[in-house]
């Protein structure tokens, strides 16, 4: 029996060596290992959090520009549409200003023509009446013959056609 005691003996002593063992790998090399390992596990963790929450952020900055982009030629359509309606307004004012000095221009023209035409007709009527005056003068003077008054005046109808 003494080597069933024995063995037991040794398989008590390995477990207890094992139990030694075990309990000072566990105390020095287990904890701090799994300690290290569950830190490496947290940065991990930590670095995807970050990386997807930069991801995020990068995202709605791109989702932000096109927004200002849309919004940029939204205003800047508004603003083109808005130079070309003042620009066809200054033109149009412009015309309609450049029509009123056509007017303008075109009545006062009218008048110095209506102007010219009743002084020459007041010169003509004047030139009647002196070449009226010189012929009665002239019948009167000579006292001529109904012939010689036909041809005088005839003569003198002839004239005033021709400085017409």
């Amino acid at each position: 029996m003494e080597e069933g005691t024995n063995l037991i003996i040794t398989f008590v002593g390995q477990l207890l060596n094992f139990t030694i063992l075990f309990f000072l790998l566990s105390k020095f090399v287990f904890k701090p290992l799994f300690k290290m390992l569950e830190e490496r596990r947290k940065k991990i963790t930590d670095g995807i959090l970050k990386e997807e929450k930069a991801e995020q952020k990068l995202n709605d900055l791109r989702e932000e520009d096109k927004k200002m982009k849309r919004r940029n030629e939204e205003e800047r359509k508004v603003i083109l549409s808005e130079a070309e309606e003042q620009a066809q307004k200054r033109k149009e004012k412009t015309m309609e200003a450049l029509n009123e000095v056509k007017k303008e221009l075109l009545l006062k023209a009218e008048k110095e023509a209506a102007d010219l035409k009743l002084k020459e007709a007041e010169k003509t009527k004047r030139q009647i009446v002196d070449n009226s005056i010189s012929l009665a003068e002239k019948i009167l003077k000579n006292k001529i013959g109904e012939k010689e008054n036909g041809e005088i005046i005839n003569a003198y109808l002839k004239t005033l056609n021709e400085e017409r």
